[in-house]
């Protein structure tokens, strides 16, 4: 599979381009402000990683569940309903959250907040792509990225911050004013492209709930979305294990290493071909996997978020970019469900599945077989490009 595309003069920072940018910053920044901090609490009131781990877990296993409802009622009901849903979903768990004294409760929220979560995923990513000219789709789709990065990169500490400062009564105040400005803000998005309806059907209601032209791509984001799941769920756990102080850091390496990456790395992908930018971005999540495995200090752990930050970071965009390329156009919303669903699978799973080998054999062990992941990822590639 060969694919070198011409970039074009189109715009990209259109009006409703650059409100999304704004709605995904608050949304991924309220969202990774609880993904660091909810395994600890759940950690403090219950003693156990596993249920720490179901935080992550539960809100993984709402949004895969709601992806094949959301998938098509993006391309039938539109965009803009899809979005304001999951945007006052979260305003109202984030609310509730504030009542949520056992574990138990903080599950079903996150239950609940998955469901959020599968809708603006799946909204959001679908608006892109609508706006992104065609020709500047890596590129486009690569800006986007970096919003959900920023997030990433100040989520983690300033949840950390306010839940050990301040308290998670706070925490919670917080995140419940970035997603509500997200809310108002996402009501300004007034546009909705109009694709034609495909002729036949009776296949398309087949194909209903998983875009086929995404499966590939999508189980390549499944194997690397485990090595995130071990990552954002137990790398605090992890630094206090191994007495690694100011572990924190890492989101924030990770982050500008993503930012760097992503301003380069969709234009080369536009111009030269996806595999240019993929294969080196799965050996270096290889690279970081190995490297967290027997780190023992801050400044390995930090060279592991450089590796980490050009590998998965540089991985969902391009395989998104190869999604939307595939698909027909009136499928798009279908398509990205099933590549956010495979991530949902991935990071879900990961979240459950290491906490058990945690605490049987360690994190060693967890981030050796993350890394044997990444080699899947890149095998699933190589496959990709033979068909």
């Amino acid at each position: 599979m060969t694919e070198k595309n011409e970039t074009t003069s189109e715009r990209i920072f259109t009006k409703h381009f650059n409100i999304m940018l704004i709605v995904s910053l608050l949304t991924f920044t309220g969202h990774y402000m609880l993904m660091a901090t909810l395994p600890l609490y759940a950690n403090e009131l219950s003693g156990s990683n596993v249920l720490a781990g179901m935080m992550i877990t539960s809100l993984t296993i709402s949004a895969l569940l709601f992806r094949p409802v959301f998938g098509p009622l993006i391309d039938t009901r539109g965009r803009k309903l899809i979005l304001v849903t999951g945007a006052v979903l979260f305003v109202v768990v984030s609310l509730s959250y504030q009542f949520a004294q056992t574990v138990l409760l903080l599950i079903m929220l996150r239950f609940v907040n998955g469901i959020g979560f599968s809708a603006h995923t799946s909204a959001a990513g679908t608006i892109i792509s609508d706006l992104t000219p065609k020709g500047r789709l890596s590129e486009g789709i690569g800006y986007y990225g970096i919003s959900v990065i920023m997030g990433t990169a100040i989520g983690p500490a300033l949840g950390i911050y306010f839940a050990r400062e301040t308290g998670y009564s706070t925490l919670f105040l917080v995140v419940f004013i970035f997603w509500l400005v997200a809310l108002i803000i996402s009501l300004f998005i007034n546009y909705e492209k109009k694709e034609p309806k495909a002729p036949d059907i009776g296949v398309r209601k087949k194909e209903k709930f998983v875009e086929r032209t995404a499966i590939l791509p999508s189980l390549l984001m499944f194997f690397v979305s485990l090595t995130f799941g071990a990552v954002i769920t137990f790398l605090p756990s992890y630094g206090v294990a191994r007495d690694i102080v100011g572990i924190g850091v890492f989101f924030t390496v990770y982050s500008i290493t993503v930012l760097i990456s992503r301003l380069l790395t969709g234009r080369i992908a536009d111009r030269h071909g996806f595999r240019i930018v993929l294969v080196p971005s799965l050996i270096a999540l290889v690279i970081a996997m190995v490297i967290l495995a027997f780190a023992s200090s801050l400044m390995v752990v930090l060279i592991a978020a450089v590796f980490f930050g050009i590998g998965f970071g540089t991985s969902y965009p391009i395989s998104n970019a190869i999604i939307i390329k595939r698909c027909p156009p009136d499928r798009r919303g279908a398509a990205t469900s099933t590549l956010l669903a495979a991530m949902d699978i991935g990071i879900g799973l990961g979240a459950f599945l290491w906490g058990f080998v945690v605490e049987v054999a360690g994190f060693t062990t967890v981030y050796l077989a993350s890394a044997v992941c990444a080699i899947l990822a890149l095998l699933t590639y190589w496959y990709l490009e033979r068909k």
